[in-house]
Protein backbone atom coordinates (compact mmCIF):
# COMPACT_ATOMS: atom_id res chain seq x y z
CA UNK A 1 0.00 0.00 0.00
CA UNK A 2 1.41 3.40 -1.09
CA UNK A 3 1.80 6.04 1.62
CA UNK A 4 2.25 9.79 1.02
CA UNK A 5 5.49 11.05 2.48
CA UNK A 6 5.24 13.70 5.25
CA UNK A 7 7.33 16.07 3.08
CA UNK A 8 5.00 15.73 0.08
CA UNK A 9 1.98 16.20 2.31
CA UNK A 10 3.46 19.43 3.71
CA UNK A 11 4.07 20.72 0.19
CA UNK A 12 0.49 19.99 -0.79
CA UNK A 13 -0.78 21.78 2.28
CA UNK A 14 1.43 24.78 1.52
CA UNK A 15 0.29 24.94 -2.10
CA UNK A 16 -3.32 24.55 -1.07
CA UNK A 17 -2.93 27.36 1.49
CA UNK A 18 -1.36 29.65 -1.11
CA UNK A 19 -4.17 28.91 -3.57
CA UNK A 20 -6.82 29.60 -0.94
CA UNK A 21 -5.14 32.86 0.06
CA UNK A 22 -4.78 33.96 -3.56
CA UNK A 23 -8.38 33.08 -4.28
CA UNK A 24 -9.53 34.98 -1.18
CA UNK A 25 -7.43 37.99 -2.14
CA UNK A 26 -8.80 37.88 -5.70
CA UNK A 27 -12.37 37.76 -4.35
CA UNK A 28 -11.69 40.69 -2.03
CA UNK A 29 -10.17 42.71 -4.88
CA UNK A 30 -13.07 41.82 -7.16
CA UNK A 31 -15.59 42.91 -4.52
CA UNK A 32 -13.61 46.11 -3.84
CA UNK A 33 -13.41 47.09 -7.51
CA UNK A 34 -17.09 46.27 -8.00
CA UNK A 35 -17.92 48.51 -5.03
CA UNK A 36 -15.60 51.23 -6.38
CA UNK A 37 -17.44 51.02 -9.72
CA UNK A 38 -20.75 51.28 -7.89
CA UNK A 39 -19.54 54.39 -6.03
CA UNK A 40 -18.12 55.86 -9.23
CA UNK A 41 -21.40 55.86 -11.14
CA UNK A 42 -23.02 58.74 -9.17
CA UNK A 43 -19.85 60.79 -9.72
CA UNK A 44 -19.95 59.93 -13.43
CA UNK A 45 -23.63 60.93 -13.60
CA UNK A 46 -22.89 64.18 -11.76
CA UNK A 47 -20.17 65.07 -14.26
CA UNK A 48 -22.48 64.23 -17.15
CA UNK A 49 -25.34 66.37 -15.86
CA UNK A 50 -23.25 69.59 -15.83
CA UNK A 51 -24.10 70.23 -12.19
CA UNK A 52 -22.20 72.78 -10.09
CA UNK A 53 -18.49 72.38 -10.53
CA UNK A 54 -15.40 73.78 -12.25
CA UNK A 55 -13.84 73.76 -15.70
CA UNK A 56 -10.20 74.51 -16.32
CA UNK A 57 -7.33 73.90 -13.93
CA UNK A 58 -7.27 76.74 -11.40
CA UNK A 59 -6.62 74.88 -8.12
CA UNK A 60 -4.01 72.46 -6.83
CA UNK A 61 -3.22 70.40 -3.76
CA UNK A 62 -1.22 72.28 -1.13
CA UNK A 63 0.60 70.72 1.86
CA UNK A 64 -0.32 73.60 4.16
CA UNK A 65 -3.68 74.87 2.92
CA UNK A 66 -5.04 71.62 1.51
CA UNK A 67 -6.21 73.39 -1.65
CA UNK A 68 -4.67 76.51 -3.15
CA UNK A 69 -5.16 78.66 -6.26
CA UNK A 70 -2.76 78.17 -9.13
CA UNK A 71 -1.09 81.51 -9.89
CA UNK A 72 -1.90 82.98 -13.30
CA UNK A 73 -4.66 80.47 -13.95
CA UNK A 74 -8.08 80.73 -15.53
CA UNK A 75 -11.21 78.62 -15.36
CA UNK A 76 -14.94 78.83 -14.87
CA UNK A 77 -17.69 77.79 -12.50
CA UNK A 78 -20.11 75.41 -14.23
CA UNK A 79 -23.90 75.48 -13.79
CA UNK A 80 -26.74 73.18 -14.84
CA UNK A 81 -28.58 76.12 -16.40
CA UNK A 82 -27.16 79.11 -18.25
CA UNK A 83 -23.65 80.35 -18.90
CA UNK A 84 -20.62 79.48 -16.84
CA UNK A 85 -18.94 82.17 -14.71
CA UNK A 86 -15.36 82.84 -15.87
CA UNK A 87 -12.66 83.39 -13.26
CA UNK A 88 -8.98 84.24 -13.04
CA UNK A 89 -6.22 84.23 -10.44
CA UNK A 90 -3.33 86.67 -10.71
CA UNK A 91 0.37 85.93 -10.26
CA UNK A 92 -0.05 85.78 -6.46
CA UNK A 93 -3.14 83.58 -6.51
CA UNK A 94 -5.69 86.34 -5.77
CA UNK A 95 -8.96 86.51 -7.66
CA UNK A 96 -9.10 89.35 -10.17
CA UNK A 97 -11.40 90.30 -13.05
CA UNK A 98 -10.82 88.18 -16.14
CA UNK A 99 -9.79 91.23 -18.15
CA UNK A 100 -7.35 92.42 -15.45
CA UNK A 101 -4.04 93.69 -16.87
CA UNK A 102 -1.98 92.15 -14.08
CA UNK A 103 -0.68 95.53 -12.90
CA UNK A 104 -1.68 96.04 -9.26
CA UNK A 105 -2.52 99.69 -8.61
CA UNK A 106 -0.59 101.44 -5.85
CA UNK A 107 -3.64 103.38 -4.71
CA UNK A 108 -4.69 103.57 -1.08
CA UNK A 109 -6.48 102.45 0.92
CA UNK A 110 -5.18 98.96 0.25
CA UNK A 111 -7.58 96.28 1.49
CA UNK A 112 -6.87 92.60 2.10
CA UNK A 113 -9.95 90.37 2.34
CA UNK A 114 -9.90 86.80 3.69
CA UNK A 115 -12.74 84.29 3.66
CA UNK A 116 -14.40 81.43 1.78
CA UNK A 117 -16.54 81.30 -1.37
CA UNK A 118 -18.73 84.12 -0.05
CA UNK A 119 -15.66 86.37 -0.12
CA UNK A 120 -14.22 84.86 -3.29
CA UNK A 121 -17.54 85.68 -4.96
CA UNK A 122 -18.79 82.29 -6.09
CA UNK A 123 -21.34 82.56 -8.92
CA UNK A 124 -20.60 86.24 -9.62
CA UNK A 125 -17.88 87.98 -11.61
CA UNK A 126 -14.84 89.19 -9.67
CA UNK A 127 -15.86 92.80 -10.25
CA UNK A 128 -19.31 92.08 -8.77
CA UNK A 129 -17.93 90.56 -5.54
CA UNK A 130 -17.82 92.69 -2.40
CA UNK A 131 -14.00 92.85 -2.05
CA UNK A 132 -13.64 94.48 -5.47
CA UNK A 133 -16.57 96.82 -4.81
CA UNK A 134 -15.16 97.97 -1.46
CA UNK A 135 -11.81 98.79 -3.02
CA UNK A 136 -13.45 100.67 -5.88
CA UNK A 137 -15.86 102.61 -3.66
CA UNK A 138 -13.05 103.74 -1.36
CA UNK A 139 -10.87 104.81 -4.26
CA UNK A 140 -8.26 102.18 -3.44
CA UNK A 141 -7.60 98.56 -4.30
CA UNK A 142 -8.76 95.33 -2.70
CA UNK A 143 -6.84 92.06 -2.68
CA UNK A 144 -9.34 89.19 -2.75
CA UNK A 145 -7.84 86.30 -0.77
CA UNK A 146 -11.11 84.39 -0.52
CA UNK A 147 -11.03 80.78 -1.74
CA UNK A 148 -13.93 78.36 -2.11
CA UNK A 149 -14.19 75.72 0.67
CA UNK A 150 -11.78 77.57 2.98
CA UNK A 151 -12.37 77.73 6.72
CA UNK A 152 -10.94 79.58 9.67
CA UNK A 153 -7.74 77.48 9.63
CA UNK A 154 -6.78 78.64 6.12
CA UNK A 155 -7.73 82.21 6.98
CA UNK A 156 -5.30 82.23 9.91
CA UNK A 157 -2.53 80.70 7.80
CA UNK A 158 -3.04 83.36 5.13
CA UNK A 159 -3.24 86.18 7.69
CA UNK A 160 0.11 85.14 9.17
CA UNK A 161 1.68 85.34 5.71
CA UNK A 162 -0.18 87.98 3.73
CA UNK A 163 -0.70 90.86 6.16
CA UNK A 164 3.04 91.48 6.54
CA UNK A 165 3.52 90.93 2.82
CA UNK A 166 0.65 93.07 1.53
CA UNK A 167 0.76 95.83 4.19
CA UNK A 168 -2.97 96.60 3.90
CA UNK A 169 -4.60 99.67 5.42
CA UNK A 170 -7.68 97.54 6.16
CA UNK A 171 -7.83 93.80 6.83
CA UNK A 172 -11.33 92.40 6.28
CA UNK A 173 -11.97 88.91 7.65
CA UNK A 174 -15.18 86.96 7.19
CA UNK A 175 -17.14 85.46 10.07
CA UNK A 176 -19.62 82.70 9.28
CA UNK A 177 -20.56 79.69 11.37
CA UNK A 178 -19.43 77.27 8.66
CA UNK A 179 -15.90 78.71 8.76
CA UNK A 180 -15.70 77.49 12.36
CA UNK A 181 -17.21 74.11 11.51
CA UNK A 182 -14.75 73.56 8.68
CA UNK A 183 -11.81 74.27 10.98
CA UNK A 184 -13.07 71.44 13.22
CA UNK A 185 -13.12 68.99 10.32
CA UNK A 186 -10.27 67.18 8.58
CA UNK A 187 -11.91 67.50 5.17
CA UNK A 188 -13.17 70.45 3.13
CA UNK A 189 -16.50 70.31 1.26
CA UNK A 190 -16.05 69.13 -2.35
CA UNK A 191 -18.08 67.82 -5.26
CA UNK A 192 -16.28 64.46 -5.46
CA UNK A 193 -12.87 63.29 -4.18
CA UNK A 194 -11.79 63.90 -0.59
CA UNK A 195 -9.95 67.17 0.04
CA UNK A 196 -8.11 67.17 3.38
CA UNK A 197 -7.68 70.59 4.93
CA UNK A 198 -5.86 72.05 7.94
CA UNK A 199 -7.76 71.91 11.22
CA UNK A 200 -7.41 72.85 14.88
CA UNK A 201 -6.80 70.35 17.65
CA UNK A 202 -6.55 70.66 21.41
CA UNK A 203 -3.11 71.16 22.88
CA UNK A 204 -1.47 74.02 24.71
CA UNK A 205 -4.23 76.25 23.45
CA UNK A 206 -5.54 75.27 20.03
CA UNK A 207 -2.97 74.16 17.49
CA UNK A 208 -3.05 73.84 13.73
CA UNK A 209 -2.63 70.45 12.10
CA UNK A 210 -1.60 70.15 8.47
CA UNK A 211 -3.86 68.31 5.98
CA UNK A 212 -3.74 64.59 6.77
CA UNK A 213 -2.91 63.71 3.15
CA UNK A 214 -2.85 65.33 -0.28
CA UNK A 215 -6.01 65.38 -2.35
CA UNK A 216 -6.03 63.77 -5.80
CA UNK A 217 -9.00 65.85 -7.00
CA UNK A 218 -7.08 68.23 -9.22
CA UNK A 219 -5.03 65.56 -10.97
CA UNK A 220 -8.05 63.65 -12.30
CA UNK A 221 -9.55 64.39 -15.76
CA UNK A 222 -13.16 64.99 -14.68
CA UNK A 223 -13.65 67.60 -17.39
CA UNK A 224 -12.78 65.09 -20.12
CA UNK A 225 -16.06 63.32 -19.45
CA UNK A 226 -18.34 66.38 -19.26
CA UNK A 227 -20.17 65.57 -22.51
CA UNK A 228 -23.50 64.08 -23.46
CA UNK A 229 -22.22 60.58 -24.31
CA UNK A 230 -23.17 57.84 -21.84
CA UNK A 231 -21.88 54.71 -23.56
CA UNK A 232 -20.67 51.77 -21.52
CA UNK A 233 -17.22 52.11 -23.06
CA UNK A 234 -16.93 55.68 -21.81
CA UNK A 235 -17.97 54.69 -18.30
CA UNK A 236 -15.27 52.04 -18.41
CA UNK A 237 -12.77 54.74 -19.40
CA UNK A 238 -14.07 56.93 -16.56
CA UNK A 239 -13.47 54.09 -14.11
CA UNK A 240 -9.90 53.60 -15.28
CA UNK A 241 -8.99 57.29 -15.41
CA UNK A 242 -11.07 58.76 -12.57
CA UNK A 243 -13.14 56.37 -10.48
CA UNK A 244 -10.60 53.69 -9.58
CA UNK A 245 -7.65 56.08 -9.02
CA UNK A 246 -9.82 58.37 -6.89
CA UNK A 247 -11.29 55.71 -4.61
CA UNK A 248 -8.08 53.68 -4.31
CA UNK A 249 -6.20 56.83 -3.30
CA UNK A 250 -8.86 58.04 -0.87
CA UNK A 251 -9.64 54.63 0.67
CA UNK A 252 -5.97 53.78 1.18
CA UNK A 253 -5.25 57.10 2.85
CA UNK A 254 -8.35 56.85 5.05
CA UNK A 255 -7.19 53.44 6.32
CA UNK A 256 -3.75 54.86 7.10
CA UNK A 257 -5.35 57.85 8.80
CA UNK A 258 -7.54 55.68 11.01
CA UNK A 259 -4.51 53.62 12.04
CA UNK A 260 -2.59 56.78 12.92
CA UNK A 261 -5.54 58.05 14.94
CA UNK A 262 -5.74 54.75 16.84
CA UNK A 263 -2.02 55.01 17.63
CA UNK A 264 -2.34 58.63 18.73
CA UNK A 265 -0.12 59.91 15.90
CA UNK A 266 -2.83 62.12 14.40
CA UNK A 267 -4.95 64.12 16.89
CA UNK A 268 -8.69 64.50 16.56
CA UNK A 269 -10.10 67.93 15.66
CA UNK A 270 -11.14 70.14 18.54
CA UNK A 271 -14.82 70.59 19.27
CA UNK A 272 -14.32 73.80 21.24
CA UNK A 273 -15.80 76.31 18.80
CA UNK A 274 -15.87 79.22 21.24
CA UNK A 275 -12.21 78.83 22.12
CA UNK A 276 -11.39 78.74 18.42
CA UNK A 277 -13.25 81.96 17.69
CA UNK A 278 -11.57 83.76 20.59
CA UNK A 279 -8.07 82.51 19.82
CA UNK A 280 -8.07 82.82 16.03
CA UNK A 281 -9.79 86.18 15.63
CA UNK A 282 -7.67 87.41 18.52
CA UNK A 283 -4.45 86.36 16.78
CA UNK A 284 -5.56 87.88 13.46
CA UNK A 285 -6.37 91.13 15.29
CA UNK A 286 -2.89 91.17 16.80
CA UNK A 287 -1.34 90.54 13.39
CA UNK A 288 -3.30 93.53 12.08
CA UNK A 289 -2.11 95.75 14.94
CA UNK A 290 1.51 94.69 14.47
CA UNK A 291 1.30 95.69 10.81
CA UNK A 292 -0.67 98.93 11.38
CA UNK A 293 -3.78 97.59 9.64
CA UNK A 294 -7.34 98.16 10.75
CA UNK A 295 -9.20 94.85 11.06
CA UNK A 296 -12.90 94.53 10.30
CA UNK A 297 -14.91 91.35 10.89
CA UNK A 298 -17.71 90.92 8.34
CA UNK A 299 -20.52 88.65 9.53
CA UNK A 300 -22.19 86.70 6.71
CA UNK A 301 -24.84 84.01 6.76
CA UNK A 302 -26.90 82.11 4.21
CA UNK A 303 -30.21 81.88 6.05
CA UNK A 304 -33.29 84.07 5.93
CA UNK A 305 -32.95 84.63 9.66
CA UNK A 306 -29.87 84.96 11.86
CA UNK A 307 -29.43 81.24 12.57
CA UNK A 308 -25.98 81.87 14.05
CA UNK A 309 -25.92 85.12 16.06
CA UNK A 310 -22.72 87.14 15.81
CA UNK A 311 -20.59 86.22 18.87
CA UNK A 312 -19.47 89.74 19.81
CA UNK A 313 -18.35 88.61 23.26
CA UNK A 314 -15.83 86.18 21.72
CA UNK A 315 -14.18 88.74 19.45
CA UNK A 316 -11.32 91.02 20.58
CA UNK A 317 -12.55 93.99 22.61
CA UNK A 318 -11.45 96.45 19.94
CA UNK A 319 -13.00 94.43 17.10
CA UNK A 320 -14.87 96.39 14.46
CA UNK A 321 -17.80 94.24 13.34
CA UNK A 322 -19.95 94.74 10.25
CA UNK A 323 -23.12 92.67 10.41
CA UNK A 324 -23.54 92.49 6.64
CA UNK A 325 -26.11 89.71 6.92
CA UNK A 326 -28.36 91.96 8.97
CA UNK A 327 -27.86 94.71 6.40
CA UNK A 328 -29.20 92.31 3.77
CA UNK A 329 -32.18 91.38 5.91
CA UNK A 330 -32.95 95.06 6.47
CA UNK A 331 -33.36 95.53 2.72
CA UNK A 332 -36.06 92.86 2.42
CA UNK A 333 -39.76 93.74 2.53
CA UNK A 334 -40.26 90.61 4.63
CA UNK A 335 -37.31 88.77 6.19
CA UNK A 336 -38.43 85.23 5.42
CA UNK A 337 -36.93 82.36 3.46
CA UNK A 338 -38.89 82.98 0.28
CA UNK A 339 -37.94 86.65 0.00
CA UNK A 340 -34.33 86.00 1.00
CA UNK A 341 -33.85 83.30 -1.63
CA UNK A 342 -35.59 85.32 -4.34
CA UNK A 343 -33.60 88.49 -3.72
CA UNK A 344 -30.15 87.22 -2.81
CA UNK A 345 -29.57 83.81 -4.41
CA UNK A 346 -29.02 82.72 -8.01
CA UNK A 347 -31.98 81.89 -10.23
CA UNK A 348 -31.78 80.81 -13.88
CA UNK A 349 -34.03 79.43 -16.57
CA UNK A 350 -37.67 79.88 -17.50
CA UNK A 351 -39.40 79.27 -15.20
CA UNK A 352 -36.60 80.38 -12.86
CA UNK A 353 -34.82 77.66 -10.88
CA UNK A 354 -32.55 78.13 -7.88
CA UNK A 355 -29.07 77.04 -9.03
CA UNK A 356 -26.83 78.38 -6.25
CA UNK A 357 -27.22 79.69 -2.69
CA UNK A 358 -24.20 82.01 -2.65
CA UNK A 359 -24.85 85.77 -2.56
CA UNK A 360 -25.76 87.19 -5.95
CA UNK A 361 -24.54 90.53 -7.32
CA UNK A 362 -27.31 92.42 -5.51
CA UNK A 363 -26.33 90.85 -2.20
CA UNK A 364 -22.64 91.63 -2.76
CA UNK A 365 -23.56 95.26 -3.41
CA UNK A 366 -25.33 95.47 -0.05
CA UNK A 367 -22.41 93.77 1.74
CA UNK A 368 -19.95 96.21 0.18
CA UNK A 369 -22.13 99.20 1.09
CA UNK A 370 -22.24 98.10 4.72
CA UNK A 371 -18.45 97.74 4.89
CA UNK A 372 -17.78 101.04 3.15
CA UNK A 373 -20.24 102.84 5.42
CA UNK A 374 -18.50 101.44 8.49
CA UNK A 375 -15.03 102.45 7.28
CA UNK A 376 -16.17 105.95 6.39
CA UNK A 377 -17.95 106.40 9.71
CA UNK A 378 -14.76 105.41 11.55
CA UNK A 379 -12.77 107.91 9.55
CA UNK A 380 -15.15 110.64 10.65
CA UNK A 381 -15.57 109.50 14.26
CA UNK A 382 -13.72 106.43 15.58
CA UNK A 383 -16.24 104.28 17.50
CA UNK A 384 -15.86 103.67 21.20
CA UNK A 385 -14.76 100.12 22.13
CA UNK A 386 -14.38 99.28 18.47
CA UNK A 387 -18.08 98.54 17.92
Amino acid sequence: MHRTSPELSSKKKFIFTVIVLMFTAACILLIYFAFAAYRSYPVYSYVKSSQRGWSGKAHQADPELGVAPIPNSRGAEVYPIGDDIPMRYDARGFRVPVQDTGDTPKAHPRILVLGCSFTYGSSVLAEEAYPYLVGKDLGGVAVNGGVCSYGLAQMLILARKLVAEQKPDHLIVQYSIWLINRAMNQFAPTYSSLAPSPYFYDGDGLKLHAPVFATLSFDLPFEKFSNTRTRAAEFAAFLLEVGFPMFIHDDYNIVILKLKEMLGIVPAPTQNAEKMVTQVYGEIAQIARDNHAQMLIVALDSESQSAAPVPYALFPQDAIVVDAHQAMLDKLPIADEAHYEKEYMHWRGNPPELVDYHPNAKAHRIIADAIVAKIRSMQLSPPAAGR
